[in-house]
């Protein structure tokens, strides 16, 4: 049995290494068979315990051992601790000795929040094997190394992307993706995580984080933005693939237009552009025909279907996603002196299916940022087809 003076000062050591962050001090009192449990974690051993709990060392401005009562080799200690964002709280441990060396050291405090289980040391293991996988994807893409970025990518793969399609579902299109979107940027793909968080249990792991992409495009121009991105890993006989990629951005429901401004604050909460906001809800353009019946069956082939609503004589509506749409009015006095603009998606397919139904679109014009199609509806109003380079 080791002497209360001994183990005291064995107990008090281990603090003041965790303390200073000496971490060869604080594994050199370390038990072969060492194990950490608390309300977050199930007997962690000591690998576990480095890579998830001694990184807390460094949020710590102070750590006061208020009170060491000892038993045998056992000792129950009471401390208060303070942290660099100004919380201070208060702990007890139990801390067992073995042969001279920490064996076991179980904290007490209140149980986690509901839905929260307890680390164990396999999962922290695969965690971190996880967030290297991410550390090392994300440096391939500042090099722009689209195999290196693919290559923890299972073949299966379903990613939901902020662009269209709606998903990609295999590893193949996301590489074809990949290399366009490296393609167009004029140097290096600066990327940022910011509060990148790490999970697993068993076979599947989970990420998540707040991303921010910028560069400057061989085109011209420029993007900067950031993006909300979420990651599934399973464990599969090549070891840890990612099968699962979700990013995505916040929308103004008033607008029905993509928050791009949108940052995130010091607190973690997403902060909104500080433009001030009206209460448009809805644009139309309009254009001027002189005579609706016919120029209303060129651009029911346009849209690919007829008027939304005839609100008033000479007068027919298409709506689009209830906040833009077009108004066609009948006034031969000002017919053929306008223009509209259309962004679409897919532009070579909408060029194919306006050759189809013989509305003679242009060829596809590249452009500084965008692809163009032009063409004229009956009246000699222009109207424009645009995609924009994806970012």
């Amino acid at each position: 049995m080791a002497e209360a003076s001994t183990l005291e000062r064995n107990v008090r050591a281990m603090f003041g290494a965790y303390r200073t962050r000496d971490a060869d001090a604080f594994l050199a009192l370390l038990h072969p068979d060492f194990s950490f449990t608390s309300p977050y974690d199930d007997a962690l051993d000591r690998d576990a315990f480095m890579e998830r709990c001694w990184p807390c060392s460094q949020s710590l401005i102070a750590l006061d051992v208020k009170q060491v009562c000892t038993d045998g080799e056992t000792a129950f200690v009471l401390y208060e601790s303070q942290l660099t964002d100004g919380e201070a709280f208060r702990n007890v441990e139990r801390i067992t000795f073995r042969d001279g060396l920490l064996h076991c050291v179980e904290v007490f405090f209140a149980d986690p929040p509901a839905g929260h289980g307890r680390w164990k040391s396999d999962d922290i293991r695969a965690a971190a094997t996880v967030r290297k996988l991410i550390e090392d994807r994300y440096q391939a893409i500042r090099a722009k190394d689209a195999d290196a970025a693919m290559s923890p990518v299972a073949d299966d793969l379903v990613m939901f992307d902020v662009v269209d399609p709606l998903r990609h579902t295999n590893a193949d299109d996301v590489r074809k993706r990949e290399k366009e979107w490296f393609d167009g940027f004029d140097g290096p793909v600066r990327v940022e995580l910011k509060d990148l968080v790490v999970s697993a249990d068993g076979d599947t792991a989970f990420a998540y984080s707040l991303n921010r992409y910028s560069g400057s495009f061989k085109a011209g121009g420029s993007t900067d933005m950031w993006v909300r991105h979420t990651s599934c890993y399973r464990l599969k006989e090549q070891g840890w693939r990612l099968v699962h990629e979700h990013l995505s951005v916040p929308f103004d429901p008033e607008t029905g237009m993509w928050s791009l401004e949108a940052r995130p604050s010091e607190s973690g909460s997403q902060q909104a552009s500080s433009k001030p906001k009206t209460s448009i809800q809805q644009v139309y353009g309009q254009l001027n025909c002189a005579d609706l019946s016919v120029s209303e069956a060129w651009f029911e082939k346009l849209f690919d279907r007829p008027p939304d609503a005839t609100p008033m004589a000479g007068l027919a509506e298409w709506h689009h996603r209830g906040a833009a749409g077009l108004q066609l009015f009948e006034n031969s006095e000002h017919a053929g002196h306008g223009t509209l603009t259309l962004i679409v998606g897919d532009l070579r397919a909408e060029h194919a299916r306006l050759e189809r139904v013989e509305l003679n679109p242009s060829s596809i014009e590249p452009a500084t940022t965008t692809s163009l199609v032009r063409m004229n509806d009956p009246d000699g109003n222009l109207v424009v087809l645009a995609q924009p380079r994806r970012v």
